[in-house]
């Protein structure tokens, strides 16, 4: 008895499945909706040695439905900079459409050396807002509780996050004038080696 060779099934992806195993829709408005990764790494920095500036100053990162900022009355002073390695704007639309995971955060200062120690000590509030409620704290990050380099550099500090900002998130925090923060947003990030 001869035996005939055996078809072998393989899956095929679906044209609108993204690494899979990714679960997309495949009816309704957003059938055809691509999905993509999170960015692995990403940087904003923000700069408060202007003149002009506040000693302390309440500084609103991401918030890209500007739903914190609408709901406290609150909009930043003209002399805050903030740029980004890709633009920022663009980060702002893109948090729109796609939420980005942050497992860890290196936060890096220059400026007023200083003021160091005060700033790492600073909170930083992750808030959510929704239709017909007041902006609330989702979590709360503490820089000075992470795995600081104060032996070799006081200026860095690594912290985990583990958040996820989509466009009703906004991070808050208050920063003392004359320091340029510049923030490493990491997807996932091995915390202690030399970034």
């Amino acid at each position: 008895m001869r035996r005939t060779p055996r078809k072998r099934r393989l899956f095929e992806k679906p044209g609108n499945m993204v690494y899979s195993p990714t679960v997309v829709p495949t009816q309704g408005p957003n059938a055809s909706q691509s999905l993509s990764g999170s960015a692995p790494y990403f940087t904003m920095s923000v700069d408060t040695t202007a003149a002009s500036l506040a000693e302390e100053t309440r500084i609103v990162l991401f918030d890209s439905s500007q739903g914190y900022q609408l709901l406290t009355g609150y909009a930043m002073p003209v002399g805050v900079l903030i740029n980004s390695d890709s633009n920022a704007q663009f980060l702002l639309n893109d948090l729109a459409h796609v939420a980005a995971t942050i497992g860890t955060i290196k936060m890096e200062l220059s400026g007023d050396a200083t003021k160091y120690s005060q700033q790492f000590a600073r909170r930083i509030d992750l808030y959510e807002c929704k239709r017909g409620q007041a902006p609330s704290v989702v979590k709360s990050l503490y820089p000075s509780m992470g795995i600081s380099e104060a032996q070799f550099r006081s200026d860095l500090t690594h912290f985990f996050a583990d958040i996820v900002i989509t466009n009703r998130h906004s991070l808050v925090y208050t920063q003392l004038k004359g320091l340029n923060t510049t923030f490493g947003f990491f997807q996932d990030a091995e915390v202690g080696r030399k970034l």
